[in-house]
């Protein structure tokens, strides 16, 4: 990186950092250690404006962290601002908020893509813990393409996924847009608790029609005390849709979510939930339905489940309402496509 500090009381502010995609000039920005600051500068084509990482080695770790990633804007990234926790680490309390972030992911041509991220690594060094992350009113816009050979599960607007495990997670009141495969990937592959995405708006996502994956809110894992709420997932593409799913859930049995009062785009009809084929785990557990392939969600004075079915032979089966159902209104919708009925 080019400026790289480590320790207590770091404080990198209002600086330009410069280079061409050519230099391929991975970070402009390194934080480790504790109580720091890295706010109102601004890099051009950096792959990433600023990395915040946890303590290493033997060195215990902190009460909280307590890093400030705010104001910065970075042009032409690739990976903008990422959270690193080193193995058996936690990386706790920092916010990231304020920034905007416009990658040149054609131009990188990297296999992976992200806006903001908490590092996720399959070689082993980073596989610590995160706690306490404010993720706000950030602004991430990616290239729309088309075709490119890249990384589709792992590339998106803002990922919450990390080998470790990680609890109270804040996204709240991003801007997402153009992402090719994902706006916002939600996995957990270890033990999560307390996270909430509310208020985002994520736009165009998932625009890359030879992508693997091409969702704007994917979940996954067995998260705890979790809500999706309030969340806008607008999709401008005419006469087709940019985007096939707005909410991909592969949430597995025993996940404690709630999904309420998003507003899910017209242009996706029939595909605000989607999952898969699954009939005794995610649908029974995380939506009170069974055997179903799509379900669609329009929140008002009732929740509305519509389930479809190509075929002439339906099972549609209400078992274990989850417990969200509790004390609220519902109606569940039957349509079956092969007969207009």
């Amino acid at each position: 990186s080019a400026i790289y500090l480590e320790g207590d009381g770091l404080d990198v502010s209002y600086n330009v950092f410069e280079t061409t995609i050519d230099d391929r000039a991975r970070g402009a920005i390194e934080l480790h250690g504790k109580n720091a600051i890295a706010t109102g500068n601004i890099s051009h084509n950096y792959k990433c404006i600023v990395r915040g990482v946890s303590y290493s080695g033997a060195n215990p770790d902190p009460v909280t962290n307590n890093i400030i990633i705010a104001n910065n804007i970075a042009y032409g990234a690739n990976d903008g601002i990422n959270l690193w926790s080193i193995t058996n680490h936690t990386l706790k309390g920092v916010t990231i908020t304020g920034n905007s972030i416009f990658l040149l992911n054609t131009s990188h041509a990297e296999s992976v893509h992200l806006g903001i991220s908490l590092t996720y690594s399959v070689l082993g060094d980073v596989d610590g813990s995160f706690s306490d992350v404010i993720i706000s009113n950030n602004i991430i816009v990616a290239e729309k393409e088309i075709g490119r050979s890249y990384n589709s599960n792992d590339s998106c607007g803002i990922s919450l996924q990390c080998t470790g495990a990680f609890q109270n997670i804040i996204v709240r009141n991003n801007i997402i847009r153009d992402f090719p495969s994902q706006g916002i990937r939600f996995y957990g592959r270890s033990t999560v608790s307390g996270v909430s995405i509310e208020g985002n708006f994520i736009i165009d996502c998932g625009n890359d029609t030879s992508a693997a994956v091409r969702i704007c809110l994917y979940l996954n894992g067995t998260p705890k005390k979790s809500r999706i709420i309030g969340n806008s997932f607008i999709d401008t593409g005419s006469p087709t849709a940019y985007g096939a799913t707005a909410i991909y859930s592969f949430l597995a049995s025993g996940s404690e979510v709630i999904i309420k009062d998003n507003l899910l785009p017209f242009a996706l009809p029939h595909l605000a939930i989607t999952a898969s084929g699954y009939e005794s785990t995610t649908l029974v557990q995380a939506f009170g339905v069974s055997n179903g392939a799509t379900l669609s969600v329009d929140l008002g004075a009732y929740e509305e489940f519509q389930y479809t079915c190509s075929t002439s032979a339906m099972n549609f089966t209400i078992s274990n309402p989850y417990y969200f159902f509790s004390g609220r209104k519902v109606r569940f919708w039957i349509i079956n496509t092969s007969n207009g009925a």
